[in-house]
């Protein structure tokens, strides 16, 4: 069976680069930066460009684009999108009484990016950029493990389009509790264990793969651990640590 490995994964550097688009795509310098959309506010007329077409665009490239009709029904239809204490993206999409344009797994895909755009214009763009880049490469590497293991799969697909969506609510927590997360203390003794129980899961799974050779599997051993390497050094404070193994013990509890 092919491995992942043979694909480019994702990075600390960002370098995976997929699109979710209802029309056609464009390239990342013909897209105008997700701060250039304004953000819509609850109870009051939309507010928009001059262009016909709105572009919602992620920090990992991921596009959608709307009619000015087309976005402002969604925001009509979906108040929850603008709450002002939101609820993680799962709970919020969970609850919808009419999933309509948002129903099937490519539905709840455009959900989640959606959600991680209106709640990045509530958490503050360019205040927590560094923490929301370092989280969703947390967490895309996180995912890229776990989908490397399984020889990947459409759950690791769609998760790579939700996780936006996750690491926004992960910002917002972080923004309503930073007081409590300005910890200096020495977090090795706490992230070590982690770190290493990933390196334990990873040769535990390689090890039961009789049929690749003892090549392959050292191959994909090493691959699999240079994500952990990007992981360990992404992880700088208890707040990192903390939402990581949240993230992995949610969406990836099978292991």
């Amino acid at each position: 069976m092919k491995s992942l490995l043979s694909i480019p994964l994702f990075t600390a550097l960002f370098a995976c680069n997929t699109h979710l688009t209802k029309t056609d795509q464009k390239t990342d310098a013909d897209l105008p930066p997700a701060d250039s959309v304004p953000a819509a506010e609850p109870r009051r007329p939309m507010q928009f460009t001059a262009n016909d077409v709105m572009i919602v665009v992620n920090e990992i490239s991921d596009t959608l684009k709307y009619t000015r009709a087309a976005f402002k029904e969604i925001v009509d239809a979906h108040p929850e999108l603008l709450n002002e204490t939101p609820k993680d993206p799962d709970t919020t999409y969970f609850a919808l009484t009419n999933y309509s344009r948002f129903g099937g797994e490519a539905g709840q895909d455009e959900y989640y990016m959606l959600y991680a755009y209106f709640l990045k214009k509530k958490n503050g763009v360019e205040r927590y950029a560094e923490r929301r880049n370092k989280l969703i490469g947390i967490y895309l590497n996180i995912n890229s493990i776990f989908g490397e293991l399984q020889y990947g799969g459409t759950y690791f697909g769609h998760q790579h389009y939700r996780i936006t969506g996750y690491a926004e609510f992960s910002v917002y927590l972080y923004k309503n509790f930073e007081p409590g997360h300005q910890k200096t203390y020495d977090i090795s003794k706490e992230k070590d264990p982690y770190i290493e129980s990933l390196r334990q899961l990873i040769a535990a799974a390689i090890k039961m793969e009789m049929l690749n050779s003892v090549e392959e599997r050292m191959k994909r051993a090493k691959g699999l651990n240079a994500l952990v390497d990007i992981i360990d050094s992404s992880i700088t404070d208890d707040f990192y640590l903390r939402q990581a193994q949240e993230f992995q013990n949610r969406h990836y509890g099978y292991y």
